[in-house]
């Protein structure tokens, strides 16, 4: 009874690794009916390199002692079965009992985790490098394109110096990657229609992808609303569709599609097919700096799995050599209807004559900042953190009209600086810089709707962004 009734697979082999007795529990596990099973050698169950090693060490293992090992039996569908197995050999003259218990979904869930939290170590690391490299570049590119206004016709200057803010843009490129994987960029989500999204990319792809890629787009129709980024989403297709076209390099079909899930979701399917994964590099695709191509950085999907994830969604993947790639991006549905930004307004170019509290920790973005802004005709009264600015604030009689403050500094954040200052100046308007979005940003409603400016930043942008947020209602 107990053999017959036990949860534990059971199994009884001889010296010829023939089984000699199954209790039921071992019949599931293998898949195989007991009158089916009895008489049939072990080897006929076993993974090809599970089979090497068991036939190499078999005699000294009926000649030992009890096992407790993992072992893997593999189903006649070609399925294999991980179980934790405790053996005693010779329990009885000639004969060896193992019992196994099925640990596959365990170790499934284990390996996931593992991953995830690989992943999310890789992110924190990628987001405080990309932080600390954005206040670089904001100061290459800044001052780059100072000189380039000052190469007065100097061509070989402006060729080099073009090169050098060239390099940094790109650099800038691949920050904002970094942060999109470690979901520490700055999003301005709102409800969106995924079909929108797809409908307005489809151009784009159509020249990104060239004429030996067929594209086929499969909008759902009543697609469910989710909240998202527009543009990191149009990023999320761009990046899965470049990465699908790379592994058909002799042409192929690539399919976007979107979907109900059925479970509160929405899905976006971007399926190919192209040469297809193994589980070596399935295991690695959305690691930073992963690539299997010659030429790339390996960013791109990882930078949709941070976009995604930032998102409140999740991707995975489905792939095998030869058989193309499946990437499902799921994104949680929510009960409201679509917006469509409209796009803001040219400020108009006028004198200025306002002045500005500018908050930066890092010295070289602050005097740049400063310079730029002295230039257009402002009025900038510069500080180093956020108690010199309030101090600032607080005992200078002039009307500030805008506060221009970092978001993550040492002691005071931005939004702590801001609301100190707008206590007792409250028509002061305020404008936020950051690097990236991380825990400073994430649940903090004010900073969702209030005026941002992202790192690194062109001199024009800043002019721009200032005098927009000036002159915002």
């Amino acid at each position: 009874a107990v053999f017959d009734t036990a949860l534990d697979a059971i199994f009884i082999t001889d010296d010829d690794r023939r089984y000699v007795d199954v209790n039921p529990a071992g019949c599931d596990l293998i898949g195989v009916s007991k009158r089916d099973l009895i008489g049939r050698h072990v080897d006929e169950f076993l993974p090809p390199q599970r089979l090497e090693f068991v036939r190499a060490t078999w005699d000294q293992y009926i000649e030992g002692g009890p096992v407790h090992e993992e072992w893997e039996t593999m189903r006649p569908d070609g399925t294999v079965v991980v179980s934790e197995a405790s053996a005693r050999p010779n329990f009885v003259p000639g004969l060896h009992i193992a019992f196994m218990r099925d640990v596959t979904d365990r170790k499934r869930l284990e390996s996931e985790l593992l991953s995830a939290q690989k992943l999310d170590s890789l992110g924190r690391l990628a987001g405080g490098v990309a932080h600390d490299f954005n206040n670089l570049l904001t100061g290459i590119i800044g001052y780059a394109s100072l000189l380039l206004e000052r190469a007065n016709g100097d061509t070989e200057l402006a060729h080099d110096l073009g090169e050098i803010k060239r390099a940094a843009d790109r650099a800038a490129e691949l920050t904002k990657q970094l942060l999109a994987f470690g979901r520490r960029q700055v999003l301005k989500p709102c409800p969106l229609d995924l079909n929108t999204v797809l409908a307005e990319v489809g151009g784009l792809l159509l020249r990104l992808l060239g004429d030996h890629v067929e594209l086929e787009l499969l909008p759902a129709p009543e697609l469910g609303i989710v909240r998202a980024d527009p543009g990191q989403i149009e990023q999320v297709i761009v990046n899965l569709a470049v990465n699908a076209s790379d592994a058909m390099p002799h042409g192929g079909g690539l399919s976007i599609a979107t979907r109900n899930a059925g479970d509160g979701f929405v899905e976006l399917v971007v399926a190919d097919t192209g040469i297809g994964m193994d589980e070596q590099t399935l295991s690695q695709i959305f690691e930073p700096f992963f690539t299997t191509r010659d030429q790339g950085v390996g960013l791109g999907l990882a930078s949709v799995y941070g976009i995604v994830h930032q998102s409140g969604g999740e991707v995975t993947v489905e792939s095998a050599p030869g058989s193309g790639s499946v990437f499902t991006v799921r994104l949680p549905m929510i009960l409201e209807p679509a917006v469509t930004l409209p796009p803001a307004p040219e400020p108009e170019s006028r004198p200025v004559s306002e002045t500005i509290l500018l908050v930066e920790d890092e010295d070289v973005v602050r005097e740049l900042t400063r310079r730029v802004l002295e230039r257009q005709g402002y009025t900038v009264l510069a500080c180093a953190d956020g108690e010199e600015a309030i101090a600032v604030a607080d005992r200078d009689d002039r009307t500030i009209h805008l506060l221009l403050t970092d978001v993550v500094m040492p002691g005071l954040r931005g939004y702590e600086v801001a609301r100190h200052v707008a206590a007792s100046r409250p028509e002061i308007k305020i404008l936020y810089m950051s690097g990236y979005a991380e825990e400073a940003l994430v649940g903090r409603p004010v900073l969702a709707t209030s005026a941002l400016i992202e790192k690194p930043f062109a001199v024009d942008a800043l002019a721009r962004r200032v005098r927009e947020a000036l002159e915002a209602a």
